[in-house]
This record gives C-alpha cells, sequence and structure tokens, in this order.
C-alpha cells in the first residue's frame, strides 16, 4: 500500500488524536485499524513506511518498557 504524503500526514494526525493518558500509541493504532476496518497486516505495512508513526511507535514502546534495548541517542551538546 503506497501513501501520499497528504494520505501519510492524515494517518498519523488519526493515530495522534486517538493518543492519550490512557491509551498508548500502540493501542491508537490498532483502534484506527478497527475503525477503518483494516487488516492489522496493512496498517503494519502503514507503520513501517512511515517514519514519524514508527519513532513515536518506538518512543511510547521504550517508555513502556515493552523493547528489551533502548535506542541510543545522538547528544548535540557541545
Amino acid at each position: 500500500m503506497r501513501l501520499t504524503a497528504q494520505e501519510s500526514e492524515e494517518f498519523v494526525t488519526q493515530v495522534d488524536k486517538l493518543v492519550s493518558p490512557e491509551i498508548s500509541y500502540l493501542e491508537a493504532l490498532v483502534q484506527y485499524a478497527e475503525n477503518e476496518g483494516m487488516e492489522v497486516e496493512v496498517l503494519a505495512e502503514m507503520v513501517k513506511k512511515n517514519q514519524v508513526v514508527t519513532s513515536r511507535l518506538r518512543e511510547d514502546a521504550e517508555k513502556l518498557n515493552m523493547l528489551t534495548e533502548k535506542t541510543s541517542r545522538l547528544s548535540f551538546d557541545d
């Protein structure tokens, strides 16, 4: 599935609207797929192709200790 830049931006916006203190980014993604009648496999492809969503999902997973290894962050302090 190939999304245009506008569709990709709309995807991010819609998922962001679902995120709340009670709903994690992963849960928001699943809710988005359910709302759209989308298969989880299609959602997975959309997530893989969208760096913004992938980054936010990774950050959320790190906060929830769902990743075994945290990604290193570059420091720009000099």
